[in-house]
């Protein structure tokens, strides 16, 4: 039995394409033979076996069906985000005469969109990568308020004293809950409850960084903290509930 041609050469470049050494080129030409013939569909998969995962879902992407609306929403963010800066500079100027506040607009802007892009464009661990980009854009768009601020003729500066430490604190609440969640392979009820317990000493430490910048006294805010607790209890139910609905033993 005589093998197709086209069968060997792509069965040649599998090998090439999982090491991740060949060519754009030569990843199109699998990628429309592998679609078609199911032989080589399979070898492919075989091979793609004992790669690491990031490395076999972003090889799956690329020879896989193509998603025209992943790309059109891509660049209908950017698109949108662009235009709603470009106004706000516009109508800042017109009033002004200078550029000030449309920074913070545009500084909002990217913490938005670019994190979204990233969740879009990544192949794993999507919405971890997403948050540490967001988790980075936040700090740079304090440090946007703070220039703004500046030049506007506002002189305290609150950005190292007040505003990053706050940051850091609920950055770290954030992180510490899906982290947990994550390694603890958890549902997303089990973290949101974990998010809220940790939203207790975040609270705290919040009013103690705002205190100590004030001059004033640390308060507890005890509505926030029984808030805190009925939610978290509340999320608990709900992720023990979905782990019996599920069947996944505890």
């Amino acid at each position: 039995m005589n093998r197709n041609p086209d069968c060997e050469v792509v069965q040649d470049l599998i090998a090439v394409c999982a090491s991740g050494k060949a060519s754009r080129a030569s990843v199109r030409l699998v990628a429309e033979h592998v679609r078609a013939c199911p032989d080589c569909r399979r070898r492919y998969e075989a091979a793609l076996h004992g790669l690491p995962s990031w490395k076999r879902a972003r090889l799956r992407a690329e020879t896989g069906p193509r998603d025209p609306s992943r790309r059109y929403m891509r660049w209908s963010i950017l698109a949108l985000g662009a235009l709603s800066s470009l106004l706000c500079m516009v109508v800042n100027y017109a009033v002004d005469l200078r550029l000030s506040w449309s920074w913070i607009v545009f500084g909002a802007m990217l913490s938005s969109i670019l994190p979204v892009l990233v969740y879009t464009q990544a192949y794993t661990n999507r919405f971890i990568k997403a948050l540490g980009c967001f988790s980075v854009l936040a700090v740079f768009q304090l440090g946007v308020i703070q220039a703004v601020l500046l030049d506007m003729g506002q002189p305290d500066v609150w950005l190292w004293r007040v505003a990053v430490p706050v940051a850091a604190v609920w950055l770290a609440v954030v992180w510490m809950g899906i982290v947990t969640a994550k390694l603890r392979r958890l549902n997303g009820f089990f973290c949101i409850a974990i998010i809220l317990f940790l939203c207790l000493p975040g609270d705290v430490a919040t009013g103690a960084i705002a205190a100590a910048y004030t001059g004033g006294t640390l308060a507890i805010r005890w509505f926030n903290a029984v808030c805190y607790v009925v939610a978290a209890i509340a999320a608990l139910v709900m992720g023990v509930l979905f782990e019996m609905r599920s069947g996944r033993p505890q």
